[in-house]
């Protein structure tokens, strides 16, 4: 990003406890002719009382601004998922340190051997496209952005499939790897507990 993108943001916040300033939206996505910028910018907790002057200050020059703390951050799920999804950080000149992840725990019992081919082939061309990961079997994790064609590829093969979201840190495949397993084990002992 731009550095007097940065230097324009941080003279517009100056008085503000600014803990992080976030890019996202079509911006940050590449689009050739962006309508806006949006900007989330994360203040220290005792500033947030003053953030409706910050953001009629940032529309004001042009940017589309939420102002929140952090805590504000994590209680709004949308907002949050889309930063972690897209954002690009002006203050740490980076992606935020976590990335939103879609877990899918999955069974395939009526599925032939010939089905399940088939299956795992147009898994694994999914997997490829949208930069997820087989962790174990039955067990994927895909960017919470690309859950929606996944979950339309679990349903059209009839698999019986649940879903869990997380936020992990971008160098936790491990991490991931364990959080699924041990969630499917559990899934597992909850269907045999119901038969």
């Amino acid at each position: 990003m731009p550095k007097d993108l940065k230097t324009q943001l941080l003279a517009l916040c100056e008085g503000f406890d600014v803990e992080d300033l976030i890019l996202f939206g079509s911006k940050v996505k590449g689009k050739p002719f962006p309508r806006d910028v949006d900007v989330l910018v994360v203040v220290n907790e005792g500033d947030v009382r003053k953030k409706a002057g910050l953001e009629t200050s940032l529309r004001q020059a042009g940017f589309d601004a939420v102002v929140v703390s952090p805590r504000q951050l994590f209680s709004e799920r949308l907002l949050l998922a889309s930063v972690l999804h897209e954002g690009q950080s002006l203050i740490h000149n980076s992606k935020p340190l976590v990335k939103a992840w879609v877990f899918f725990l999955f069974r395939l019992p009526k599925l032939t051997k010939s089905q399940r081919n088939s299956f795992n082939y147009a898994l694994k061309t999914h997997l490829r496209e949208s930069e997820g990961f087989h962790l174990a079997p039955g067990v994927i994790a895909v960017p919470v952005g690309m859950s929606e064609p996944l979950k339309a590829l679990m349903e059209h093969w009839k698999a019986d499939f649940s879903i869990v979201a997380t936020f992990l840190s971008f160098n936790s495949e491990q991490a991931m790897a364990s959080f699924a397993v041990d969630r499917k084990q559990m899934m597992e002992k909850q269907a045999e507990a119901s038969r």
